[in-house]
């Protein structure tokens, strides 16, 4: 009996942390503030369109403001593709990844959605190199500022 009821609770948890969020471009599209960033002098910011995102990171250091942007076309998927496909973007309107590709670096690289609650967005990464409280899997939770 005991057996029983510990492979049912086991079973209930793999369910609910394969369990992952579905969502429509339109849900996500619009700017988008990263809170409680890693640093306080920090301000992280995603900005959606139907077929873009860019990435602004913007940072004090000794008096002065830097500021760093990355645009990338992007799609949702519903896992983790093994190719870039540009031809998805703008065209597939639901999924739980974010997938787009940084040029530079020729990778293909994403986001998975974990949760969307009213204007409250929370997705994760992998940051295999990071180092310190960032290594592993990073999440960040963010808000909307604007649709």
């Amino acid at each position: 009996m005991k057996k029983s009821i510990i492979l049912i609770v086991l079973m209930a948890f793999a369910n609910i942390a394969i369990a992952k969020v579905n969502v429509s471009i339109q849900e996500l599209k619009g700017t988008w503030k990263v809170i409680n960033p890693t640093y306080n002098d920090l301000i992280e910011t995603f900005d959606f369109s139907n077929t873009s995102m860019s990435y602004t990171r913007q940072y004090s250091y000794n008096s002065k403001t830097e500021t760093y942007t990355n645009k990338s076309q992007y799609y949702l998927s519903t896992g983790i593709p093994v190719k870039y496909d540009s031809t998805l973007v703008g065209k597939v309107k639901t999924g739980t990844h974010i997938i787009y590709y940084v040029l530079k670096m020729k990778l293909i690289k994403h986001y998975e959605i974990v949760s969307l609650k009213n204007d409250t967005l929370t997705i994760s990464y992998y940051a295999p190199r990071a180092i310190g409280r960032n290594a592993g899997t990073v999440t960040l939770t963010l808000k909307r500022v604007s649709r």
